[in-house]
């Protein structure tokens, strides 16, 4: 076993350049992308022949649309290169994938901009833009083709109604601020005479039709247009049965009154650059060098340093401690600890003639969480 495992680990290896170059998308079932030209072993994976969150040469940045927080039954994930991935709780959605449930699946993701959308059984959802930097060029456009998903929008329809819009075969669903929920019923469906509808739960919507009009809904209220989209959209006299909700709708009362909560702090971390992908900075690292006027002692020395000296090297950079400072014992040490030019040389130090101190620079964190 351990020659067929080394041989598999070789094999690896040597292979490596190949995959590279012809490179595929895979996902492990925590959501990780991997790339490589075969379904990478795990054999592979721990030799380092294949990387794990990384994207091949040439390949566009994904965007991150928002982040599961159930999933149950059936559920089906594709991404725009065609590829269904298994998804987990914490796994990732990105601008461009189509959600499928089945006859019992649900899914409940946390958008980037602070939305919850909780997709219901037997439903095809996509995510067919979804921008949250806390800029101009936000935006969340999701389209349904069947079935339903409940909505509760965050900064984006706060900030700029405009750009949120719920996108069906024969209409357009806009929103004020809003907890609703669109559903598409198909032709030959039990649930319902065929065509669009939208349940508006706090805030309202705005049902426009593809071939013309449009109607506000206010909350507490549905809004209907049919199949063929040959008539203008309408507010209805009652909820339809159709709308039967979910095993998981417990988890959204009080939902939107967090949302709202949260909202103001959520837009300003996008636009601070954190937004969802808290990243640790690459720049901003702690320094561990000897500082100038390093700690010493000696039984006649008398001198003490200062405490601390000046963080330097600007935002981002790692501290750098100064050269060397001399500590240890003399017969009356005067020397007094200075400021490092790049990092706080803190310390004390008496009497010349030491070993080099101990001082700690460190320096700001830098953009993306660099630690301290």
């Amino acid at each position: 076993m351990k020659l067929v495992a080394f041989v598999a680990l070789a094999a690896a290896l040597c292979a490596a350049p190949a995959q590279a170059q012809q490179a595929r998308k895979w996902v492990e079932p925590d959501g990780r992308v991997i790339y490589s030209d075969v379904q990478p072993s795990r054999t592979a994976r721990l030799a380092g022949a294949v990387r794990a969150d990384a994207q091949p040469a040439g390949a566009a940045e994904k965007l991150e649309a928002g982040k599961v927080e159930l999933i149950e039954g059936l559920v089906t994930v594709t991404g725009t290169d065609a590829r269904a991935r298994r998804m987990v709780v914490g796994s990732i959605l990105y601008e461009g994938d189509a959600v499928a449930t089945g006859d019992k699946g649900e899914l409940h993701a946390e958008m980037a901009d602070g939305a919850v959308i909780a997709v219901r059984p037997n439903s095809q959802v996509s995510i067919i833009r979804y921008r949250a930097s806390g800029q101009s060029s936000d935006a969340s456009i999701m389209g349904l083709l069947r079935g339903s998903f409940r909505s509760i929008t965050g900064f984006i329809a706060k900030a700029a109604p405009n750009a949120y819009e719920v996108r069906t075969p024969i209409a357009t669903i806009g929103v004020r601020g809003t907890d609703h929920e669109p559903m598409v019923i198909a032709s030959g469906s039990a649930d319902g005479q065929p065509g669009v509808y939208d349940k508006v739960n706090i805030g309202s919507t705005v049902i426009t039709g593809n071939n013309g009009g449009s109607v506000a809904v206010p909350a507490g209220q549905a809004g209907f247009i049919e199949q063929g989209g040959q008539s203008r959209p309408q507010v209805l006299g009652s909820i339809p049965a159709a709308f039967k909700g979910s095993a998981n709708d417990s988890r959204m009362q009080g939902r939107h009154e967090r949302v709202q909560q949260g909202i103001t702090e959520k837009r300003s971390q996008a636009q601070a650059g954190q937004g969802m992908q808290k990243g640790s900075g690459t720049r901003g690292g702690s320094g561990q060098a000897p500082g100038k006027g390093g700690a010493g002692s000696g039984p006649p020395g008398k001198g003490a340093g200062a405490p601390s000296g000046q963080a330097g090297g600007g935002p981002g950079a790692a501290g750098q401690a100064g050269p060397g400072g001399q500590s240890g014992s003399g017969p009356q040490g005067a020397q007094s600890g200075q400021p490092s030019p790049q990092g706080p040389g803190a310390g004390v130090s008496a009497g010349p003639g030491g070993a080099p101190g101990g001082g700690a620079g460190s320096a700001p964190a830098g953009p993306g969480g660099g630690k301290k």
